[in-house]
């Protein structure tokens, strides 16, 4: 932990405006430095759904998106997960600038770690 999911619009990949191998180095520096994470602890995930996205009635032609989502252990403090959430949007605001052909929205958040307790399945019924 943390776990991060980088998640973008198909036209940001195709057209090669957000660079994952430059992004990805300085998002886990700055995600290790601010959640007091193990640097090898931490994993980060870009993922490009093949799928449309539906963004607020516009059309993917127009708008694009990237979100961030940071699944953090149990404790850390809201004031920590809003402030990481804050210089995670900063950090890709540097390395997606202005697109011409688009408008493009960013969204990140910080999570709390969710527990599940897995039971064993009972085949006999």
């Amino acid at each position: 932990m943390p776990h991060v999911t980088v998640t973008y619009t198909n036209e940001l990949a195709e057209n090669e405006v957000l660079d994952c191998e430059v992004l990805g180095p300085e998002l886990h520096s700055l995600i290790v430095a601010n959640s007091g994470a193990r640097p090898e602890a931490c994993r980060i995930r870009f993922i490009y759904p093949q799928d449309d996205w539906y963004i607020a009635g516009r059309t993917e032609e127009t708008h694009q998106a990237v979100h961030i989502e940071i699944a953090l252990k149990a404790g850390r403090s809201a004031e920590v997960k809003r402030a990481l959430s804050e210089s995670v949007l900063a950090l890709l605001r540097t390395h997606v600038g202005p697109v011409p052909e688009f408008e493009v929205h960013f969204s990140a958040e910080a999570i709390a770690e969710v527990t599940s307790l897995l039971a064993p399945c009972d085949s006999s019924r």
